[in-house]
């Protein structure tokens, strides 16, 4: 999920669910260590914090590979610390899902997928 400070603008911020992390991967950090552990939607995660350029990025590891998964995204926002949280003012711009290979190819099969986003 990116989010941006004008609609239609540069994303600033981006969160990244990873349910599941092999091959050794890892996410992007600015200390390589956890800023917090979290559970949403039952499912144990760790998160980091870390920079892609001038973004910044949350993401969300899941601790155990997780085949299925369902739940409120917001969550994941509430779950951001206070001195490293999102501004309220950012709109939602994009919201993907997919792989991400660091090394040779993936393959997501998905049987039901689907995004809604409720304004404020």
């Amino acid at each position: 999920m990116f989010t941006a400070s004008t609609l239609g603008g540069n994303a600033e911020y981006e969160v990244m669910v990873w349910l599941q992390a092999i091959g050794g991967t890892g996410p992007l950090s600015n200390t390589g260590k956890p800023v917090k552990e979290v559970n949403v939607g039952c499912v144990d995660f760790s998160l980091y914090h870390g920079k892609n350029g001038n973004m910044t990025v949350y993401s969300f590891v899941a601790a155990n590979t997780t085949n299925s998964f369902s739940t409120d995204f917001k969550q994941f926002f509430d779950e951001l610390p206070a001195n490293n949280s999102i501004a309220p003012e950012q709109y939602l711009i994009n919201v993907q899902a997919g792989t991400e290979p660091f090394v040779g190819n993936g393959t997501l099969t998905v049987s039901k997928y689907s995004a809604a986003v409720h304004t404020v």
